[in-house]
């Protein structure tokens, strides 16, 4: 279904696939290199978060070195790319953490999630200043405030998680008896202010490394596209994903940037052809860097066996 409704856009739309293709074959490799860079850093970001959260969860015991979150987040984004996101990765954590650490598969998923929980906060934020800066004009400067705003007001809200423990104790008595959510243990110390700003500003950081790909994109291949429609458009279309139901967004991706663009003023053909070239660069670089990422886990522990 996805592929059919990727094929029917482009051919719908007349976009130009020979030119894209040359386009394509004549990318500058800084281009390839640096989405590879912001790729990496994507992923080591996302397992930097989850290992802060499980070592909250859990502190007694000891945790498996970074090389396994890594791994492990590599693993999640390349399955992503056939499933959805936020699926792939707690089907990998929680599967890899009970397989290879005796991590009990609910502590490991649940972990993901609530990891995952802040890189949705900041998508919503940013798609809420997009919103705000679309209906009421302006330039990047009106973008920048009125993302900012949102996200400071994320930020304060989801530092307040804490708080949420105690009123869902009371609304559901039963689970104030749950280890997890008492004083000091579990869920609320996963919940504490210093944690929660730690995890927001991590996941600000990794939207910013997905963002910067789109400009780079429209610097080397030429396309004739503002940075701030780049953003705006970014932002948008990454919101979309949240309630995906193809492999990797595919089709529907493609689609929200031909309409977010041609919105804006640009030919449906532009668009398209722009969102098939980031998702032929981010899929390349997102299928070296992973499997890069992992080779090392893997190897050790074929040398083990």
């Amino acid at each position: 279904l996805a592929l059919i409704v990727l094929v029917c856009s482009v051919v719908r739309s007349g976009m130009d696939l020979q030119g894209l293709v040359w386009r394509l074959s004549e990318t500058p490799l800084w281009l390839f290199l640096g989405f590879m860079v912001l790729t990496a850093i994507q992923i080591a970001i996302s397992a930097v978060k989850w290992r802060i959260v499980l070592r909250k969860l859990d502190p007694e015991h000891a945790q498996p070195g970074f090389s396994f979150f890594l791994a492990c987040s590599s693993a999640s984004a390349l399955l992503s790319q056939v499933l959805t996101t936020y699926v792939s990765s707690v089907i990998v954590r929680g599967w890899a953490g009970r397989r290879f650490h005796n991590i009990p598969l609910t502590r490991g998923a649940g972990s993901s999630v609530f990891e995952q929980f802040f890189d949705v906060v900041v998508l919503l934020c940013m798609a809420l200043g997009t919103l705000i800066t679309w209906f009421a004009g302006g330039g990047v400067m009106a973008w920048v405030v009125n993302t900012g705003i949102c996200v400071a007001a994320g930020l304060l809200a989801s530092m307040r998680l804490k708080q949420l423990v105690p009123l869902m104790c009371k609304v559901f008595p039963k689970l104030s008896k749950s280890a997890a959510l008492q004083d000091g243990r579990g869920i609320a110390r996963i919940s504490e202010a210093s944690t929660v700003l730690t995890l927001f500003g991590l996941s600000l950081l990794r939207y910013l490394t997905l963002i910067a790909r789109a400009p780079l994109l429209v610097i080397a291949l030429g396309f004739s596209i503002s940075a701030l429609d780049i953003a705006q458009g970014f932002t948008l279309v990454q919101t979309s994903q949240l309630a995906a139901f193809t492999p990797g967004n595919l089709g529907l991706q493609e689609l929200g940037w031909s309409g977010v663009l041609h919105m804006s003023g640009y030919g449906f053909d532009t668009a398209l052809a722009f969102a098939v070239a980031l998702r032929f660069l981010g899929l390349f670089s997102m299928i070296v860097v992973a499997t890069l990422l992992m080779a090392p886990v893997f190897a050790m522990r074929r040398a083990i066996a």
